[in-house]
């Protein structure tokens, strides 16, 4: 975590029009900010490859390819990771 455990953290997810709120939870898990700052760091990647393949006229085209390719890459990261 970023911050002590009072449940916030730094993560720009959880500041919402200026405010910071507190860390979500999902279905009994936590917030991961190591994991969220890993993923967020594809994308700009993810971003190009999906208005590469269907540029941008589609938004439902481009959203699908997009989150597919979030998906893939995310996948990759985590495999390669130690």
């Amino acid at each position: 975590m970023d911050a002590s455990d009072n449940g916030f953290c730094n993560c720009r997810e959880t500041l919402i029009r200026g405010d910071r709120v507190s860390r979500p939870v999902f279905l009994g898990g936590c917030h991961d900010c190591e994991y969220v700052r890993r993923r967020n760091r594809l994308i700009k990647l993810a971003s190009k490859l999906a208005s590469d393949e269907c540029g941008e006229d589609d938004p439902n085209a481009w959203t699908r390819i997009f989150a597919r390719e979030m998906d893939r890459l995310s996948a990759e990261r985590e495999r390669s990771s130690p």
